[in-house]
């Protein structure tokens, strides 16, 4: 048994790594992404459990409802996290930072919502 939980660790140890590493790749040719590499990259994801790339890359197509949901759904699948303050407070964190990335779009401009804005905001 502790064997197996060893090995799980080990594993996931691996996949975090992994996606790390991903990550940064992304981070340093963030600029250079096309908008449908985006979503080539977002498709390659769904098999994996590389959930926090998901949501860098539907950040980056700012899909926030979907980072929403995914965020929402990682909270249900792993009830340890849904648990620990961290965890909770980071969700809550990443929601106001959306928010104050909204209003800075709005500063200087009488323009109203954005579909995407109010969809989060929904």
């Amino acid at each position: 048994m502790a064997q197996n939980q060893s090995k799980l660790k080990d594993e996931n140890k691996h996949i975090y790594v992994t996606e790390k590493a991903l990550m940064e790749l992304i981070d340093l040719c963030e600029s250079e992404i096309q908008d449908s590499e985006i979503d080539e990259l977002i498709k390659m994801t769904k098999q994996t459990r590389f959930n926090q790339l998901r949501v860098k890359l539907l950040e980056r197509r700012e899909d926030y409802v979907q980072c929403l949901q995914l965020y929402v759904e990682g909270m249900k699948i792993n009830s340890y996290a849904a648990t620990r303050k961290e965890a909770v407070n980071r969700i809550f964190s990443w929601i106001s930072i959306v928010l104050d990335k909204f209003a800075a779009k709005k500063v200087g401009k009488t323009q109203e919502s954005s579909p995407k804005e109010d969809a989060f905001r929904t």
